[in-house]
């Protein structure tokens, strides 16, 4: 074999290697996502490039807060957002406050003045409209940041753990928002 054609296989076996530990890498490690809509600000912001992690996700499942990666058939898309129920649980807001089971659960990852400047633009009294959910067995209930401006398990409905694609994550762009998704 002359050195020319040696070279073009290396060559050639080099880049099926790269293209294969690639996939692997954004198949089985991490998922880059294009974040679409405002549903998740100020977590993040539309036309955000983030990647999530898929092995953690299913290394560790899915806690509440988690920022999840969902496949939805239902509107044929990807959606971003926060998990606030895990299965059998009932989740309930009254008066802007999260209730799992009858009992108060805080939201720091919250932004207050966000709350407050949505609620004022959108002329209403609370952030989250009043509603109770009971989840059952394999059922995650998944709401948007923004919740006046999300659509999520309130109109969708609940979410199955095989409907995620994988949770929390990195901004990369645009580097104003670089940093981790929480």
């Amino acid at each position: 074999m002359d050195k020319k054609m040696k070279s073009l296989l290396t060559f050639v076996l080099e880049m099926f290697v790269m293209a294969a530990a690639t996939f692997a890498i954004f198949t089985y490690v991490v998922k880059p996502i294009h974040i679409q809509g405002s549903s998740m600000k100020p977590t993040v912001y539309n036309n955000d490039l983030a990647v999530v992690n898929v092995l953690e996700l299913k290394m560790n499942g899915v806690q509440r807060f988690d920022v999840v990666i969902v496949n939805s058939n239902r509107i044929s898309d990807h959606l971003i957002k926060r998990v606030i129920g895990l299965p059998r649980e009932t989740v309930e807001y009254k008066d802007d406050v999260l209730y799992i089971d009858g009992q108060r659960v805080d939201e720091p990852f919250l932004d207050q003045d966000f709350m407050s400047q949505s609620i004022a633009e959108a002329h209403t009294t609370n952030f989250t409209y009043d509603f109770s959910y009971t989840l059952q067995d394999d059922e995650y209930f998944v709401m948007g940041d923004n919740r006046l401006h999300s659509e999520d398990s309130r109109g969708l409905g609940p979410f199955h753990i095989d409907e995620f694609l994988g949770k929390n994550g990195f901004t990369i762009f645009p580097f104003n928002h670089f940093g981790w998704i929480k």
